[in-house]
């Protein structure tokens, strides 16, 4: 197991956080490229899109951590069951091997979760739309409304 070439429990949850939160960067950088692309928005480089939004990027990705907590400390069926979802898979004592590349993919795959969770019925309306990613189209003097 890669663990033991770290040390301790507490440096592989450093060293796979980090590994995490590059997975989230590599989000970003798909977002701002599509933003970059997108006629309506005057954003013409990945740097403008990270000085205009670095305020939603902070607080999304502090809203991702409990996607890498839960991944690094609870089973695919404590999940599943969580989302009452267990008895559909029958994923009995089922978990994700914890290693650097896993790690990577779900930071990568943690804002797709947050936006799958601001869609899930149960989730209160007020916080559905709190956390729903919705970056306000700027005008072309770059000033928000």
């Amino acid at each position: 197991m890669w663990l033991t070439v770290v040390g301790t429990h507490l440096e592989g949850d450093i060293a796979l956080y980090l590994l995490f939160f590059a997975g989230q960067l590599l989000y970003i950088l798909k977002r701002s490229a599509a933003a970059i692309r997108n006629p309506d928005t005057p954003i013409k480089n990945r740097r403008q899109y990270v000085y205009h939004n670095w305020d939603i990027l902070l607080i999304r990705t502090a809203f991702e951590f409990p996607v890498f907590y839960l991944w690094r400390h609870e089973s695919v069926s404590f999940l599943l069951n969580l989302l009452n979802l267990g008895n559909v898979f029958g994923t009995s004592g089922m978990g994700f091997y914890s290693s650097p590349i896993t790690a990577l993919v779900v930071g990568y795959a943690a804002s797709d979760v947050l936006n799958w969770i601001t869609n899930w019925t149960r989730l209160p309306q007020f916080l559905r739309d709190w956390l729903a990613e919705e970056i306000p189209a700027m005008p072309v003097n770059g000033h928000r409304p």
